[in-house]
């Protein structure tokens, strides 16, 4: 059980990583040669599919708190929802919120890999009733 943790905590900030990437290579199709080159950046968001995949199995496989699950799941979904903001019938608005986005998942991705880290030390945790 505590493996699966270590794990859901090292894919979580491999998560956080892989946005960085994602923002790295969105900058690099965008601004690059041709100027429209952004199909590494699409392929590698099934990287980031995975990963969040990959966290929802270990916080399954680790017992974790359901707010684990629930943030893998998140984070999974987020990352659906870029595809359908980014879609060409969309408004630049809608389509806006897209880079955006990136900021949430990073955070979301840290927030859990930190409680991740905080709960292998065993500390409080989310949804945990004080003591005392």
């Amino acid at each position: 059980m505590r493996r699966a943790r270590q794990v859901y905590m090292g894919l979580a900030y491999l998560f956080v990583l892989g946005v960085l990437v994602q923002v790295f290579l969105a900058g690099a199709g965008i601004f690059g040669n041709s100027g429209d080159d952004l199909n590494p950046h699409r392929d590698f968001a099934h990287v980031l599919e995975l990963l969040a995949l990959l966290m929802l199995v270990a916080a399954l496989v680790g017992r974790m708190r359901w707010a684990f699950i629930g943030g893998a799941v998140g984070l999974f979904v987020l990352i659906e929802l870029q595809y359908a903001w980014v879609s060409d019938d969309n408004s630049r608005w809608i389509k806006a919120i897209h880079p955006a986005m990136a900021l949430v998942l990073f955070a979301v991705a840290h927030f859990f890999a930190q409680r991740a880290g905080r709960l292998l030390k065993g500390e409080p945790q989310l949804g945990a009733q004080p003591s005392g």
